[in-house]
């Protein structure tokens, strides 16, 4: 399908089209005469009003819902538009069903700080117990680049400056103290392969792998120069099958952990179903992750969760709610990122690579976006609250701003403070406050 449809609609009304015809007013642009030669009428676009430009992704929306049962596998439709509108239509034609092709990048840079303590214990000849408490921050740097349905390559980097307090109860109590360097990084990809699986199902490679660093430096006592890594790196293909509005996919990969702390090579797998569509502005996704084998003797790894989210504007404006329950270990991220513990939004510390998940915990959010009349920006004031089974509670609020609309890659800041009130540790439990900024284009 190759079509140059009305660019805004709005040209063609009844009342446009007879100033076009009287060539007096409206939107339509009259060019001068060049050389004896009459040039043709053009629209101007800046004049359209929001409520044109919401007639204007309807249009194209039942549109593309009309088409899509007329394409066959193979077929492409061609769009022609102005790219002050062309991201409107995008997006309605997504809605209806439609991929869209050509090429996406992300742009984004995190500055975070976290807090995280762990208790440790050990025996023998010599037995002790005690806590270490590590604070980091760090700066994160991350780049998304994909042709949507075929090609996906993400970047996350990561350095940060921080001190490390150990308290030694073995001992009475002692403290020693050090400077705390940290740096990471995390690659993936994804590549949608030719072959069709039974029942229509669509087939992708997808691999990543992630390296987290640690180390002391001018410290004291037990702290002095000390050194730690974890790394991950993972393979494996994934599947999904379009059944109306849902979604239902599987992965299966193998993996290989590193660096210290449990090491060795394993077989994992995943599952879920997730709505392919907001219906009624209502998301809805579950997945499943389960370690079925891996070579480091009692070691063990599964968790399950479920994302539920009302947002009824396409264009991020009103209410949003989130809740999202999981169990055992995080399903939701790649699996590299799960391991080295390293966050580019700067919501879990370093330390977490070493510290097993709890067994449960709930995330649930909550926003409401501004625009004004006139302009495509919007402004979300959020808050959010995440409390796990361990006894850890995160509440954190902020703001986001966003020029341009929500499905293309436009200009993103976050700004966000967050307390957090950690129970496992310390007796009445240890509260921080951080605060981070995202920009992103």
């Amino acid at each position: 399908v190759v079509t140059d449809p009305p660019y805004g609609l709005h040209e063609y009304s009844p009342a446009q089209q007879r100033k076009l015809r009287e060539r007096r007013g409206g939107v339509w642009r009259i060019p001068p005469s060049f050389d004896g030669h009459r040039r043709s009428p053009l629209p101007r676009f800046t004049t359209l009003t929001p409520s044109q430009l919401a007639q204007l992704e309807r249009f194209f929306h039942e549109w593309g819902r009309k088409l899509r049962p007329r394409l066959v596998p193979g077929a492409h439709v061609f769009v022609a538009s102005s790219p002050l509108l062309s991201f409107i239509v995008a997006g309605a034609l997504v809605r209806a069903g439609l991929e869209r092709r050509g090429e996406d990048w992300l742009l984004g840079l995190s500055v975070g700080g976290t807090r995280s303590d762990i208790d440790y214990d050990f025996s023998g000849d010599v037995a002790g117990n005690g806590e270490v408490a590590a604070d980091v921050y760090g700066i994160y740097p991350y780049f998304h680049w994909g042709r949507k349905g075929d090609v996906q390559v993400w970047l996350v980097g990561g350095a940060g400056l921080g001190d490390m307090e150990a308290q030694r109860w073995h001992v009475g109590g002692a403290t020693d103290t050090a400077d705390l360097r940290m740096s990471m990084g995390l690659a993936g990809a994804r590549v949608r392969l030719p072959w069709m699986l039974l029942g229509g199902g669509t087939l992708a490679a997808r691999g990543d792998a992630g390296v987290l660093n640690l180390d002391t430096a001018d410290g004291a006592g037990a702290l002095t120069e000390l050194a730690a890594s974890v790394s991950n790196l993972r393979i494996g293909v994934e599947s999904a099958w379009e059944l109306g509005a849902l979604e239902p996919f599987a992965e299966v990969g193998a993996r290989y952990d590193g660096g210290d702390g449990q090491t060795g090579v394993g077989i994992e797998f995943a599952g879920g179903l997730r709505l392919r569509e907001n219906v009624a502005g209502i998301g809805l996704a579950a997945k499943g992750r389960w370690l079925a084998l891996h070579s480091a003797s009692g070691f063990t790894e599964s968790g399950f969760s479920v994302i539920a989210s009302f947002a009824p504007s396409a264009r991020g404006q009103g209410l949003q709610l989130r809740l999202a329950p999981r169990w055992g270990a995080p399903t939701g991220r790649s699996a590299a990122l799960n391991r080295v513990g390293g966050d580019p939004f700067g919501a879990r510390s370093p330390l977490d690579a070493w510290r097993a998940p709890p067994a449960w915990g709930v995330d649930a959010g909550i926003g409401y976006g501004f625009a004004r009349r006139d302009s495509r920006a919007l402004v979300t004031p959020f808050g959010e609250l995440d409390r796990s089974g361990a006894g850890e509670q995160r509440i954190r609020v902020g703001v986001r701003y966003r020029a341009g609309d929500a499905r293309v890659a436009t200009s993103r800041i976050e700004i966000a403070g967050e307390h957090v009130r950690d129970e496992r540790h310390l007796a009445g439990g240890d509260s921080r406050v951080v605060l981070s900024a995202r920009i992103a284009h």
